[in-house]
């Protein structure tokens, strides 16, 4: 169960993937783009083999059907912390690498100066 939860958090992330700025809205367009639904659908049914069928091969047993919307649910809390990361983390990390830039650029003047 374990790694299945894994893979759901994973799958249900490349959503929150989809917008690579602060914009909160994760599904504004979301059926639009044909690749992201094939691979999206291709992982989701791809994981539900491997756990139900991979048996001896995967070393997995099949999971209920409450297992199975335990794992779902649980891969969902990465959509509220996907935003709530876009909507704070970008300020601070363009913060940091400012800052990081400029203390490396201080420190190679104090370099050329010597």
């Amino acid at each position: 169960i374990v790694i299945n939860v894994f893979v759901m958090l994973q799958i249900f992330n490349e959503i929150n993937c989809r917008n690579l700025d602060e914009k909160l809205n994760v599904f504004k367009n979301i059926l639009s783009n044909r690749f992201f639904i094939t691979i999206f659908i291709i992982t989701g049914v791809s994981q539900f083999l491997i756990i139900q069928f991979g048996g001896h091969a995967f070393q997995t047993v099949p999971l209920s059907f409450i297992q199975w919307l335990t794992c779902i649910e649980l891969g969902c809390l990465s959509l509220p912390v996907g935003s709530v990361v876009h909507g704070t983390v970008g300020t601070y990390v363009g913060t940091f690498w400012d800052i990081l830039g400029q203390f490396y650029k201080l420190k190679l003047l104090k370099i050329l100066l010597r």
